[in-house]
C-alpha cells in the first residue's frame, strides 16, 4: 500500500486474488481471513483465474479443462442444429473457426493433466468428426453438389485428415516447437525454458550426436507427464 500511495496508485480489493498452494487443508485455513490489503480483508480461494487459465491451489487444471469441454461441447450443439444448412466443409471450417482455439488455448500449460481430464476434450472433437462425416454422407446423395465439388475435394481431404488428428498431437507439436525455439534458436523470451545439454558418458553405436537433451527424473506424475 505504501508504492500505490507514494505513486498515487489506487488498488481495487474486490479485484484481487489469492490462493494458498498447498497440499494441507490446515494451513490454508490457518491463512483464511488474516490477508489484507490495507483495511479491506482479501478472502483465500481455492482456485483463481489468469489469463483465462483456472488453477486450484494444488496447481491442478481439472475444473478448467471442464469448462473448457462444456463451453466447446456448447458451440458442438449448435453446429449440430445448423448441419442441415451448411455443407461439411463449412462445418469443418466453423469448427476450426470456434471450437478448436477453445480447446487448444493455453495447451501447453494444463497438457500434463491426468488423461481422464485431457479425454473430454477427445470426445467433443469425436462428436465433431461425426457430425461432419454425416454430413458428407449426406450430401453425396445429391450430383449436383458433387459434380460442383470435385474441383476442391483433394483440399477438403487433407482438412478432414487433420481433423483426425488427435489434440494430444496438436499439444505435443506446441511443446516440440516452443522446445526447438528455446534449444536450437535461442529466442531471447524463452531462454528460461532452456535446459542444459550434456554429452554421452558412453558411446554406443546408435548414438549420432555427441550431445543429448537429458528429461530429467520427477517423483510426481503430473510434473513427469510435463516432462515426456
Amino acid at each position: 500500500m505504501a508504492w500505490g500511495e507514494r505513486w498515487q496508485v489506487k488498488f481495487a480489493h474486490e479485484k484481487t486474488q489469492a490462493m494458498m498452494i498447498t497440499r494441507s487443508q490446515g494451513e490454508a485455513d490457518h491463512l483464511r481471513g488474516r490477508l489484507r490489503l490495507g483495511p479491506d480483508t482479501i478472502p483465500l480461494q481455492d482456485s483463481i483465474e489468469i489469463l483465462g487459465v483456472e488453477m486450484d491451489s494444488r496447481l491442478q487444471f481439472n475444473c478448467h479443462l471442464e469448462k473448457v469441454a462444456r463451453s466447446a461441447s456448447s458451440k458442438v450443439n449448435l453446429l449440430c442444429q445448423m448441419k442441415h444448412l451448411l455443407h461439411a466443409d463449412s462445418l469443418l471450417t466453423l469448427y476450426k473457426a470456434q471450437v478448436s482455439p477453445i480447446m487448444e488455448y493455453a495447451s501447453l500449460t494444463w497438457m500434463s493433466s491426468a488423461r481422464c481430464h485431457l479425454s473430454l476434450q477427445d470426445k467433443v472433437q469425436r462428436r465433431v468428426e461425426r457430425l461432419i462425416s454425416s454430413a458428407t454422407h449426406h450430401q453425396l446423395h445429391h450430383p449436383h453438389w458433387w459434380r460442383r465439388q470435385q474441383h476442391r475435394q483433394p483440399q477438403q481431404e487433407q482438412q478432414r485428415h487433420d481433423l483426425r488428428d488427435s489434440l494430444e498431437h496438436s499439444r505435443r507439436v506446441a511443446a516440440l516447437t516452443v522446445l526447438h525455439k528455446a534449444q536450437l534458436q535461442r529466442i531471447p523470451h524463452l531462454t528460461d525454458l532452456g535446459a542444459t545439454w550434456r554429452r554421452h558418458e558412453v558411446g554406443t553405436r546408435t548414438m549420432l550426436a555427441n550431445d543429448f537433451l537429458e528429461v530429467p527424473r520427477s517423483h510426481s506424475s503430473t510434473h513427469q507427464r510435463a516432462l515426456t
